[in-house]
């Protein structure tokens, strides 16, 4: 299991490195050969494209825990039944898809503020950027929740790694060859398409699906349950862009795209962190193991906080010099906002912090019992959002989506306290405190740096690595001094054996 949870999380930070890249490079390439209300319309169409996603995720959590279960038994009848059924709802996923991105096709170039682009051209981008959602949808998500729940997520990692390499590398030729937006999407597109191909290819070689197995329509009866838990994360990444283009225009969501790249980075490092662990715990569960769940658990919710804390402290302080640089010559629109930057970066530690949390419960299969307030923040975002947006803008929707995470936030924790983890919530409390110290040192200690003067990419880089050095000193230092018990935890539980399983490996020469 080590093994598994240790391939998976490389291979996720593989991943995650890439889309990093690729998010950080295509944008600025985008904004700089095409302008920022075509960078804007891209982002602005693939979040309402994205509602989908909202459909997947009430199921995907759920197949998860079934398959959990099942692989730790060697059921094959099992597989195989809850293979037919999630397939079955996948294809009503494609096929409402479809109907959307023909209503999206008809109705979406006359809602947009947007006067740069033709309705052609709108249509046309919708239609190819739909094209990998639908090839997904009927071919991928099925296959691709198999292999993740058998704790082979660096199978899928490496090969959307390879694929989006790939495909960025195509659309970067073609902006250089000064191709039309609608060819250069197009042919992106392409190899995104090959990645279910390969997930369908891998499961039939290694998995024993009985495809003509009689249907068991019960087995995924908590689907709509894992619906409710998912809203929230859909509302977070994509209630604002879609406040944003219907109130304030593309030019805006160009500026709010820009922003994302930093905390996408952010959600990158997140995402390989849980998703290299998820699998492990979901298994931990499912053979009963819960004192060992709960030591694991604890260590790894403290390392997670300890890491995003430090990211979070050094991106407070080298976000808008790096913006600065980032949007240099683009005059179309100011980038430059220091209070939504504040606000956003806030709302996403939240975010980061709290998915060591959610990881768990899903693991748990605990979707029905927290399901109800995961509607109420996204009452709270949506709210907020409308009623802050025509006078704030950005301001706006990023205090609506502050408030909605601090509630779920909260929420998380208490769940997890009573019902899982048994864990004293004002030890999660201290450990926050713990970090606001730090912070607050940190702030002390580099707030004579001269941040609104660099002006280089070289000076961005000396200054972040002396930001980075002074954050990662004063928060170990703080927390070896006030919470060591749990710091020694991380390093015996999850350090120690990496550093062992990789001096292994470096005799061996397999490094």
């Amino acid at each position: 299991m080590r093994k598994k949870a240790f391939y998976n999380i490389i291979s996720s930070l593989v991943l995650q490195s890439v889309m990093l890249i690729t998010n950080f490079v295509l944008p600025h390439l985008i904004i700089h050969n095409y302008g920022s209300s075509i960078n804007g319309l891209i982002t602005s169409i693939t979040q309402f494209l994205s509602f989908v996603v909202l459909l997947e995720s009430g199921i995907g959590g759920v197949v998860l825990v079934k398959y959990y279960d099942a692989l730790a038994t060697k059921d094959s009848i099992k597989m195989s039944q809850i293979y037919k059924e999630s397939k079955k709802f996948f294809n009503i996923i494609a096929y409402i898809t479809i109907i959307y991105v023909i209503i999206l096709c008809i109705i979406f170039p006359y809602i947009v503020k947007n006067n740069t682009s033709s309705r052609f051209t709108v249509t046309a981008l919708i239609l190819i950027i739909s094209t990998t959602y639908l090839t997904q949808y009927f071919f991928g998500l099925v296959n691709q929740l198999v292999i993740q729940a058998d704790q082979k997520t660096y199978i899928i990692n490496f090969t959307k790694s390879i694929a989006n390499l790939i495909s960025t590398i195509l659309i970067a030729l073609f902006i250089f060859l000064k191709a039309d937006i609608i060819l250069v999407k197009s042919v992106g597109a392409i190899a995104l398409v090959s990645i279910p191909v390969v997930f369908s290819v891998y499961v039939k070689k290694n998995y024993n699906i009985n495809h003509n197995i009689e249907r068991n329509k019960s087995i995924l009866s908590d689907k709509w349950n894992g619906l409710g838990q998912h809203i929230a994360t859909f509302i977070h990444g994509n209630a604002d862009i879609v406040l944003l283009t219907l109130f304030s225009g593309v030019l805006e969501v160009s500026v709010y795209s820009v922003y994302a790249l930093i905390t996408s980075g952010m959600h990158s490092v997140q995402a390989a962190l849980s998703n290299g662990v998820s699998a492990a715990f979901g298994n931990m569960i499912a053979n009963g193991e819960n004192k060992k769940v709960k030591k694991y658990y604890i260590a790894f919710d403290y390392l997670n906080m300890l890491i995003f804390s430090v990211l979070f402290t050094v991106a407070f302080f080298m976000i808008l010099p790096f913006l600065r640089l980032y949007t240099n010559g683009a005059t179309d629109i100011n980038y430059i906002r220091p209070l939504y930057a504040a606000i956003v970066l806030a709302a996403d530690y939240l975010y980061c912090v709290r998915c060591s949390y959610s990881c768990i419960i899903f693991a748990a299969g605990h979707f029905r019992q927290t399901m109800k307030n995961s509607y109420i923040e996204a009452v709270i975002n949506i709210v907020i959002s409308l009623l802050l947006v025509n006078k704030y803008g950005l301001v706006g929707v990023g205090i609506g989506t502050l408030a909605a995470m601090a509630f779920r936030s909260i929420d998380y924790i208490r769940y997890l306290s009573k019902n899982i983890i048994f864990w004293d919530i004002k030890k999660t409390a201290y450990k926050y405190i713990i970090n606001i110290i730090a912070f607050t040192i940190v702030f002390l200690c580099v707030r004579g740096l001269k941040f609104d003067q660099i002006n280089s990419i070289g000076q961005w880089i000396v200054y972040a690595v002396i930001t980075t050095l002074i954050t990662v000193s004063v928060y170990l230092t703080i927390n070896f001094v006030l919470n060591k018990n749990e710091i020694t935890a991380v390093y015996k539980l999850y350090v120690q054996p990496l550093i062992g399983k990789m001096t292994r490996r470096l005799k061996k020469g397999e490094l």
